[in-house]
């Protein structure tokens, strides 16, 4: 029998990162963005306030790594596109 597939919105911390690792940079700022809208909701149970908040760090520091490394593929290409040119 197959597991079902982990929501990252019901998850245990650690299994949260598990599923955000593999979320995309929009799957991410989705995400992010039904916990900004749960905290700004007027029946939000402050309860899970420290979960929430928690989850939003993850998806925001995924958010930045996934930034971070379009970043540096960047300046590796244009290196290379600049050597090449240099070579010429």
């Amino acid at each position: 029998m197959s597991k079902p597939k982990s929501d990252p919105n019901n998850s245990e911390p650690s299994d949260c990162l598990l599923d955000i690792s593999k979320l995309s940079y929009e799957e991410s700022l989705k995400e992010l963005d039904h916990i900004l809208n749960k905290l700004q909701d007027e029946n939000f149970l402050i309860e899970e306030l420290q979960e929430n908040y928690h989850k939003a760090t993850l998806y925001l520091k995924h958010c930045e790594n996934l930034l971070i490394n379009i970043e540096q593929e960047v300046i590796k290409m244009e290196t290379n596109n600049f050597s090449s040119i240099e070579n010429e």
